[in-house]
């Protein structure tokens, strides 16, 4: 399974592509060929999150099958888990491009943050980012 760790700040370049930290390019890589992702607005945050594409789709797809068919609550899920998905691909450099849509949504400009969270990564514009991880760690960090 792979996982996710620790906080990294990357900057956006003039073609809107920011480079996934090499720690989680390795880790979501594994033996594939390309990084392969799903990027997605996050329901509880103010931030994106980024997803290996074989993980995020067996996750989402269990917690789909556990709800009755044809029920709007099921429905509900998978508009949320697939319909706002979108699939990106790193270039040979390990660049992703984030679509404009959810970079004016989080306020994302210049520089990314990377955080990860386990099974996935949240990226967040940096001060954004830095509150979240303030408020989830209290006085421990």
């Amino acid at each position: 399974m792979t996982s996710f760790s620790g906080t990294h700040d990357n900057r956006l370049d003039a073609k809107g592509r920011v480079s996934v930290p090499a720690l989680f390019r390795a880790a979501a890589k594994g033996e594939a060929e390309t990084l392969a992702l799903y990027l997605r607005p996050s329901k509880l945050a103010d931030c994106v999150e980024a997803w290996v594409r074989d993980s995020y789709d067996t996750y989402w797809q269990a917690k789909i099958d556990a709800l009755p068919e044809g029920s709007m609550e099921r429905v509900r899920e998978e508009a949320r888990a697939f319909g706002s998905a979108v699939p990106v691909e790193a270039d040979a450099q390990g660049r992703i491009i984030i679509p404009e849509k959810f970079l004016k949504r989080t306020g994302i400009a210049d520089t990314v943050r990377f955080i990860g969270m386990g099974r996935y990564i949240q990226i967040w514009e940096p001060g954004k980012g830095q509150a979240f991880m303030d408020a989830m760690l209290g006085d421990a960090s």
